[in-house]
């Protein structure tokens, strides 16, 4: 995986987009407060799905502002460098949480794509790529993602994997 030790790898799962941003959006707010920036890797575009779950939310001005204003466009791999000059830009300044959704093929490809730009690149900051995968449409073993994932986020906050499900135990050299 990535040689650099400041960063974390979380996976997801959900069975809708809304599930996904009903998920995200408490700890994306939390994140951004404490300053924390947001990058966005997704294979659709998600903006109409977030501003539907932002109109029915009671947050102030400011909270929803800085939630919309996380880029939801969707971002094709073919256009990897401007993704790679936002990650350089972003990622020497503060925390950074990377969200990446989309299909297994989608999400491993970026992966690849990042683990280039990590092992070429150092980053003194701390930086969490939160996988997010559409549980519906996965038809390996669930096992194999959470061996490759540091720990698992879902709508009770970010856990160690075996919080969520019982029994569970890292293999060591996974």
């Amino acid at each position: 995986m990535y040689s650099n030790e400041n960063i974390k790898k979380v996976c997801s799962f959900c069975v809708s987009d809304l599930h996904l941003i009903t998920m995200l959006l408490p700890y994306l707010n939390k994140k951004i407060k404490d300053q924390e920036k947001v990058l966005t890797i997704l294979e659709k575009d998600l903006e109409e799905q977030i501003n539907l779950v932002l109109s029915r939310l009671t947050l102030n001005k400011q909270e929803k502002s800085n939630l919309i204003n996380i880029n939801w466009n969707k971002k094709a791999i073919y256009n990897f460098e401007i993704i790679k000059g936002e990650i350089d830009k972003e990622c020497n300044n503060s925390k950074v949480n990377i969200i990446v959704n989309g299909s297994k093929e989608y999400i491993d490809l970026v992966n690849k794509k990042l683990n280039e730009i990590f092992n070429f690149l150092r980053f003194k900051s701390e930086i969490k790529i939160i996988n997010c995968y559409d549980i519906t449409k996965l038809d390996e073993d669930i096992k194999e993602i959470l061996k490759s994932h540091d720990t698992i986020l879902n709508t009770s906050g970010e856990k160690e994997i075996s919080e969520v499900f019982e029994g569970y135990e890292k293999q060591k050299g996974a």
